[in-house]
């Protein structure tokens, strides 16, 4: 039995959106941010989620936001295919 190797001409990432922009909120806030890969037939869709401060916010991989401590960031999201960014401003009061 052997592997079926990936489909080489299987549709490629051409971008992403996360679902908010901007982000502001209390210390201790939980907020859950998405990310929309394109197009809809893309074959890799897996995503990485990082904090420029993870002083300010920290976020898991599922894109659950912890605001926490106070300061700026941006929460960003790459796509493993292609590595297309897209962020959004955190503010914690």
């Amino acid at each position: 039995v052997s592997a079926t190797p990936a489909d080489p001409t299987g549709t490629k990432v051409t971008g992403v959106i996360i679902s908010k922009h901007t982000l502001a909120g209390q210390l201790g806030t939980i907020v859950d941010l998405t990310a929309k890969v394109y197009p809809e037939t893309a074959v890799n869709k897996n995503v990485k989620w990082s904090s420029t401060n993870t002083a300010v916010a920290i976020v898991s991989q599922t894109g659950k936001v912890f605001l926490v401590g106070k300061g700026e960031c941006q929460i960003r999201v790459a796509t493993e295919d292609g590595n297309y960014i897209d962020s959004c401003k955190v503010t914690v009061s």
